[in-house]
């Protein structure tokens, strides 16, 4: 058995005391109906989304799954982030914390799928290398309502030129490994926090 590659269905729930985890999707690999233009959406596609739930509130984990072509329209829904939205009444996606799919590439985090998440919060799990977070994918959350100052990335003041959202650019600046950690932090009656470790 292949366990890099083993499916888990999507709404299987794990509970952990008060706290719950539930699997949206896992493909081992991603539908052929999906048609993913090439080997790398392929491998990407297929990601474990999960949502953890503690205290009424919830983080969506959406690993490198994809929603959309690169360049799409605006309207485009596809693939992983189609499915689960069109599953919503039975699997929720709803969730105040989101981490935007495939490190903010444009071929994640298409419109559908932010309107049904509806996060208040975003995080880009990005470093200098792809041009990640792109701008594309940060004006769709910021068309959809979410602050700029609630789009945090593991990348903050990256300099990689157009393509990248700029928010807090630093001009030339190559972010080093591990400077931007993100805690999202909910505990039971207080309020939701999401900030940086080191401010």
């Amino acid at each position: 058995m292949d366990l890099h590659r083993t499916p888990l269905p999507g709404g299987t729930l794990y509970r952990f005391g008060d706290a719950a985890v539930q699997v949206i999707t896992g493909y081992g690999r991603p539908p052929s109906r999906w048609q993913l233009q090439n080997e790398s959406e392929r491998n990407n596609a297929g990601s474990i989304v999960v949502r953890v739930v503690f205290d009424n509130r919830a983080i969506l984990l959406t690993g490198d799954s994809v929603g959309r072509n690169i360049g799409d329209a605006s309207s485009a829904c596809r693939a992983a982030e189609r499915e689960v939205v069109d599953r919503r009444h039975q699997v929720p996606i709803w969730a105040q914390v989101l981490t935007a799919a495939h490190h903010g590439a444009d071929n994640g985090s298409a419109n559908c799928f932010i309107k049904h998440v509806a996060p208040s919060w975003v995080v880009f799990s990005a470093g200098h290398k792809h041009a990640h977070p792109r701008k594309a994918a940060a004006l769709r959350f910021l068309a959809a309502g979410v602050k700029a100052d609630h789009i945090l990335r593991t990348d903050r003041h990256d300099d990689e030129g157009a393509k990248e959202w700029s928010y807090g650019r630093k001009v030339g600046h190559k972010d080093p490994r591990g400077d931007d950690d993100i805690e999202i932090i909910i505990e039971k009656d207080k309020p939701l926090r999401v900030r940086y470790r080191q401010p």
